[in-house]
């Protein structure tokens, strides 16, 4: 699409990092998205949270954690459900320090967790 002088729009972008998260190539939609970025096209949260997700299902938790940051700075609320799953990342290896630093910053957001943050950090 670039090479032929077309600018990708958020949805197409959208699209493209979804198709790398079912494929499992959390580094290929990390790179896209540096790349869409670049092309001035402005990443929002459905951007940010399928990317987080995928780095999460490949347990790069420290990958996840600093994309979760980066949304927040850029002004996008990550939802129950990103939260939820960075926790239960860091919880499913054993970094519970880490897992309960996204449920306070979840409680600071004014987000209510609920009994699936708990299950989390209780097993």
């Amino acid at each position: 699409m670039i090479e032929k002088g077309i600018k990708p729009t958020l949805v197409t972008c959208n699209t493209v990092i979804q198709g790398y998260y079912w494929s499992a190539d959390a580094l290929k939609a990390d790179e896209f998205l540096g790349r869409m970025i670049a092309e001035g096209v402005t990443p929002d949260s459905i951007s940010y949270s399928t990317l987080i997700n995928g780095f999460v299902r490949e347990d790069h938790m420290d990958k996840a954690f600093l994309w979760m940051n980066k949304m927040e700075k850029e002004g996008l609320l990550p939802d129950i459900i990103t939260y939820n799953v960075v926790m239960n990342g860091f919880c499913r290896q054993g970094r519970m320090q880490e897992a309960e630093l996204v449920l306070r910053k979840m409680i600071k957001k004014g987000i209510t967790p609920g009994r699936s943050a708990y299950t989390a950090l209780k097993n």
